[in-house]
């Protein structure tokens, strides 16, 4: 339904460094109908009337708010500085790799200040992913409630394990095996460089 030209057109702002083109280019007519047109197929191949874009990045987000208005609700996803680095020491093959100490706090400060450039236009609601992991089915029914969305359906099977295309492990193509949410390490599991670090992304 969606042909390469256009798919190159829906794919231009999926990268952080692409916040200031996104916030303050051109609104280019072929980038918005071809964005328009991608998410319309999902919603008429699935049946759904809420399609959810699991894209990480700032730029994307402010992007679909041009294109989509008062029609698009984002949630930013926030992680203790200490679950970040947990979840980035270790990494997953094929997956998310891992990152080190000094790449992951140079990557959380950008982010960091992608988002309070962005948060104005898209006024997000935030989601705490530390209480997601400790109380997932909680967490969710909150959220759901505030997207104005069945909770039930967004909480079921919740605790146990989620298969790919579920809509709390999103992007299948990334997410290639069953997941479950489970609390993150403790903090004292973390070196002294890896305090010091998470201490430097606490105050970002």
């Amino acid at each position: 339904r969606v042909g390469p030209t256009e798919g190159a057109a829906f794919l231009r702002f999926s990268r952080h460094r692409d916040l200031a083109r996104a916030m303050w280019g051109p609104r280019r007519r072929p980038h918005i109908e071809a964005n328009m047109a991608l998410l319309d197929a999902i919603s008429a191949v699935s049946g759904v009337q809420v399609v959810i874009d699991t894209s990480k990045y700032a730029a994307r987000a402010v992007w679909l708010r041009r294109c989509l208005g008062d029609r698009l609700q984002v949630v930013h996803l926030q992680r203790s500085p200490e679950g970040l680095i947990c979840s980035h020491r270790r990494g997953t093959p094929g997956e998310q790799p891992s990152r080190s100490l000094a790449s992951l706090v140079a990557y959380d400060v950008w982010v960091s200040v992608s988002v309070w450039i962005s948060k104005t236009r898209l006024q997000p609601i935030a989601l705490d992913f530390d209480a997601l992991l400790n109380d997932p089915s909680e967490t969710l029914a909150d959220l759901a409630k505030q997207l104005r969305l069945d909770p039930q359906s967004v909480v079921d099977g919740i605790d146990g394990d989620l298969d790919p295309g579920h809509i709390v492990t999103g992007n299948r193509v990334r997410w290639s095996r069953p997941l479950r949410l489970r609390p993150a390490p403790p903090a004292s599991t973390l070196s002294r460089r890896e305090r010091a670090a998470a201490q430097v992304m606490g105050i970002v």
